[in-house]
């Protein structure tokens, strides 16, 4: 065993400075030169016959032993008492489930105060969008909450542009022989066209069928003016359009001639086939524009005028209130959660220490064992030097040998318990006591704040609907407020 400043847990004890059991036995040999003291003792009869107790080589010998006994053991100790400070500043200490509580219920009253205004401006927002949804509804006669659009305009512009292309590469065909320059030639009027198209039927769809459904009998009849302006001019192209593809099967430097739609005798005086497709396909173009602009499932606004602006409010509203109640839900939630996952990281942390609680008492026992096996190796050297001292002692004397020569003392006070481990085993005891106890207050608090956080959100529900009801008085009051000045 190599030398060490500190006994060695797990080996043989043995003070600094020294080495393995053989080479201590041939130091002590040596150092206290037993060999020459016990020839020098037998030469002159010594100790005498008749001594019973042991000469002053043997009682340095005793000495010497009783004193590697007394460092390994006080070296023993100081590692003892390590561990025994060490378990005093890891042991677990008593959950303090009001603690607990007390900060899950500031932590909730404390989320309701901050999301309380938050929820209540919303209520009120909601309430006035509601209101004025409801009496625009009432007003125009109107099933409650019926608008009905897309709410994409992203989509609903694409699709539009899409129908207008779709339109002009069809057209462009159709007119490929309309100049020279073949298919570019038909597709640069073909574009213009379809967008001029398209454009008249959302215009148609937006401004004019709306309107025409409008309960005021002035926007009804804007309605059936722009609708018969739009209209007009879409089926005045579309005339004119196949009347063009009809003049270039004959006159191929024919001009388009927009007054058709004043010559009902040319109306669908066609002698072919592409003339009336190409009416046809522009019809349904404009009829489908104008359909995307009415709104609807198939465009971004409501067919009744005006009826999706408020509608998109209340959306917004409701979107606003919800958000709100569930960001004062999810707080409420995150108090009682987080408190409890401080509380189960803090009993992990706990449970941790106690298993290098364990483990140190453990190595505690190592040590006890470990000092009973060096005090047991010790008397055995001893008896081996005094073996050595008396056998070459009676080898040299001419007198007979003391009769304790014959017997070896068993150093029974070496062997009793040495190291008192009462108080390091207490602490553990303690400390598996207090652990346990933590164990069960945790599962009980866990239980009994999912309980409580179930109540909690009840009661906040029946919170949220007093705010409802305090948002409507606030509006009746301000609507009170405000009838004199409107008035």
């Amino acid at each position: 065993m190599s030398k060490s400043s500190r006994i060695n847990v797990g080996t043989i004890y043995v003070p600094a400075g020294i080495g393995g059991s053989p080479e201590r036995i041939a130091e002590v040999l040596a150092r206290y030169k037993i060999n020459e003291r016990a020839i020098e003792a037998g030469q002159k009869n010594e100790p005498r016959t008749g001594d019973t107790h042991p000469d002053e080589t043997q009682r340095q010998l005793i000495d010497q032993s009783l004193g590697f006994v007394g460092t390994a053991t006080r070296l023993a100790g100081e590692q003892i008492t390590e561990r025994v400070n060490r378990i005093r500043l890891i042991t677990p200490s008593m959950l303090n489930t009001r603690t607990a509580r007390s900060a899950i219920n500031r932590r909730v009253v404390e989320e309701k105060d901050r999301y309380r205004d938050d929820l209540l401006l919303a209520f009120e927002d909601r309430e006035r969008a509601v209101r004025d949804l409801r009496g625009f509804e009432e007003t125009n006669r109107l099933a409650p909450f019926s608008a009905v659009y897309k709410d994409d305009l992203l989509l609903s512009s694409s699709s539009v542009i899409a129908i207008a292309l779709s339109e002009a590469v069809f057209n462009a065909f159709i007119l490929q022989d309309l100049q020279a320059n073949g298919l570019i030639g038909g597709l640069a009027l073909a574009l213009g066209v379809g967008v001029a198209n398209v454009l008249m039927g959302v215009g148609t769809g937006l401004l004019g069928w709306r309107l025409l459904i409008h309960l005021k009998p002035l926007r009804r009849f804007l309605g059936i003016g722009i609708t018969a302006l739009f209209m007009s001019a879409a089926f005045a192209l579309h005339l004119a359009l196949g009347d063009l593809r009809e003049a270039i099967t004959h006159n191929p430097t024919a001009q388009i001639d927009f007054l058709v739609i004043l010559k009902p005798w040319r109306w669908f005086n066609y002698t072919s086939i592409p003339p009336f497709v190409l009416f046809a396909v522009g019809v349904a173009t404009f009829l489908i524009a104008a359909l995307k602009g009415r709104g609807g499932t198939w465009g971004v606004v409501s067919p009744y005028w005006g009826h999706d602006t408020l509608d998109r409010r209340f959306r917004a509203a409701e979107a606003v209130l919800q958000d709100a109640k569930q960001n004062l839900k999810a707080a409420v939630q995150n108090a009682f959660d987080e408190e409890r996952a401080r509380l189960r990281a803090e009993h992990a942390a706990q449970c941790q220490a106690m298993a290098e609680i364990r483990q140190l008492a453990a190595a505690a026992q190592g040590i006890k064992r470990t000092l009973g096996d060096s005090i047991e190796a010790e008397i055995g050297r001893l008896h081996i030097w005094l073996r050595m001292y008396r056998d070459r002692n009676r080898a040299v004397r001419r007198t007979p040998a003391p009769d304790y020569f014959e017997t070896y003392p068993g150093f029974e006070e070496w062997r009793t318990d040495r190291l008192d481990l009462s108080t390091l085993m207490d602490l553990v005891a303690a400390a598996e006591r207090q652990l346990g106890e933590n164990g069960e207050k945790l599962a009980v608090l866990e239980d009994e704040t999912l309980r409580e956080q179930v109540a909690v959100i009840e009661t906040m529900l029946e919170t949220i609907t007093e705010s409802e009801r305090t948002s409507v008085a606030r509006i009746a009051r301000d609507d009170a407020a405000a009838a004199p000045k409107a008035a």
